[in-house]
């Protein structure tokens, strides 16, 4: 709200200044514009912050000096390399990112996520998928999650990804 009353008082600003002589109405049409692009902006990067995995989800990493995958947890994100930051590594590429499939319910990663599903049945194609559910393991069996496009979905097929 205050963003859109500011955007408000820049154009009102504008059009007094439009009056005024048509350069300077120019100029500050611009400005207000360039203002208006810098609020859409930050919008965007709020919202889009907001379908990133939190700081202490857990998660597997694929480590190439250990060859394998080890449990991780997610301590921030790297906006210019659009890397997460995990507690054992800095700037971990997003293939190298999947869910833990042992953990609790409240540990799953948020519905809302937004992965890379690998498809046995599209002969290993990967598809961009968006979590809307987990499925707990039973008895200290592996969990699964329901994408947009695949239920129970399996964690060795599922990948941090951006929008």
């Amino acid at each position: 709200e205050r963003t859109a009353e500011g955007a408000s008082l820049l154009r009102s600003r504008a059009a007094a200044e439009a009056s005024a002589s048509p350069a300077g109405a120019l100029q500050q049409r611009i400005r207000v514009l360039e203002q208006e692009v810098k609020v859409q902006q930050e919008r965007l990067e709020e919202e889009r912050s907001k379908l990133r995995l939190p700081d202490g989800t857990k998660c597997l990493y694929l480590s190439s000096t250990l060859a394998g995958w080890i449990p991780a947890v997610v301590t921030g994100f790297d906006h210019s390399g659009r890397t997460y930051h995990l507690d054992i590594r800095k700037n971990a590429a997003l293939e190298n990112i999947m869910p833990m499939p042992d953990v609790l319910a409240a540990e799953a990663w948020p519905i809302g996520t937004p992965v890379s599903y690998t498809s046995d049945s599209m002969g290993g194609r990967t598809l961009p998928a968006v979590v809307r559910g987990f499925h707990q393991g039973i008895r200290g069996g592996e969990g699964t999650y329901d994408l947009d496009v695949k239920k129970c979905a399996v964690c060795s097929h599922i990948r941090a990804r951006l929008m």
